[in-house]
């Protein structure tokens, strides 16, 4: 084999194999990590709207009801489905650009918490307060 028929089948090969690891990275299912630290939207608007979504142990978070998680949301979002959902007993932390709109959606929202980032809820006194 020549020197330029190898550089020719070399760049091919690689070309290949990046796109390929594209294509693989599109194909991964969202993580919804539920720990507040890490930014949940686009796994959590992947659950509402009924697609598969992986949790940080590896396991795929089962459909209908999502509980005990803390749902970190960073940009606006609005749900529109008709999936059957249930968030409940989740603190759900809405970033800067963060916000929530359910209506004319499914989704049954009930026993959590939603707050901004950097306030906390004060069980004692029933109110919200900085962090």
């Amino acid at each position: 084999m020549d020197r330029r028929t190898f550089l020719q089948t070399s760049v091919v090969a690689v070309g290949t194999a990046v796109l390929l690891q594209d294509v693989l990275a599109l194909s991964r299912p969202p993580v919804l990590y539920g720990d507040g630290v890490h930014d949940d939207s686009t796994a959590f608007e992947s659950w509402i709207n009924g697609m598969v979504v992986m949790g940080a142990d590896g396991q795929q978070i089962p459909k209908g009801v999502l509980r005990d998680k803390t749902i970190l949301i960073t940009r606006p979002m609005l749900f529109t489905g008709t999936r059957n959902r249930t968030v409940t007993q989740c603190d759900i932390i809405l970033g800067k650009n963060g916000r929530l709109n359910l209506e004319g959606s499914n989704t049954c929202v009930y026993a959590c918490i939603v707050r901004q980032q950097g306030m906390v809820w004060n069980w004692k006194d029933m109110e919200m307060r900085d962090e």
